[in-house]
């Protein structure tokens, strides 16, 4: 059965098939919910961001319907299991953690993510499960900051109304992008 897992801290497209507290099965992908990279979170009134996650797409096998295999495609060699799928989510973050804070000490960025179309295109995730899982990473780039910039009137109407349309708050999308830049420099 293929499929995508999306934990719903952040935001569940549909509620069909409950694993348990954290996860939920979604046939496909909307437009209404492009995966980015980056995704501030607030529970706050004021809407100041408390928690920032990063989103790995990760893929599970199974042979067996039990037991589950995890790899993540925009990590190389990061890869997990569990003997069962909550097992395996839960293993994987674990290994995202781990490999994201190598890469952080041995002073490498982390990888730009590829679309979840390339990844389903790739004949070795052929009828896997796909699931997104998020890892907080204040700890490895530190805390949040609140900064002070001037934008043009125009183009931060233009900045917030494409953050909204991908779900993102005004900050994550301007750390995605500046990530996105410095990457290809």
């Amino acid at each position: 059965m293929a499929g995508i897992w999306l934990e719903s801290k952040v935001r569940t497209i549909s509620s069909s098939i409950p694993i348990g507290p954290d996860w939920s099965l979604c046939s496909t992908l909307t437009r209404k919910f492009p995966l980015e990279r980056c995704t501030a979170l607030s529970d706050r009134p004021d809407g100041v961001n408390t928690e920032v996650d990063m989103k790995f797409f990760v893929v599970l096998h199974t042979d067996d319907g039990e037991r589950y295999g995890a790899t993540v495609p925009d990590l190389p060699g990061c890869f997990s299991g569990g003997d069962t799928l909550e097992l395996a989510l839960q293993n994987v973050q674990e290994a995202i953690d781990m490999h994201v804070e190598t890469l952080i000490d041995d002073g490498q960025t982390i990888p730009l993510s590829q679309s979840l179309k390339v990844h389903q295109k790739n004949k070795n995730y052929k009828n896997g499960v796909w699931a997104v899982v998020h890892v907080p990473i204040e700890k490895y780039l530190g805390p949040a900051e609140k900064i002070n910039i001037t934008v043009p009137r125009v183009m931060l109407a233009r900045i917030d109304e494409f953050a909204k349309k991908s779900g993102q708050s005004r900050s994550g999308f301007l750390v995605e992008a500046a990530r996105h830049v410095m990457h290809a420099v």
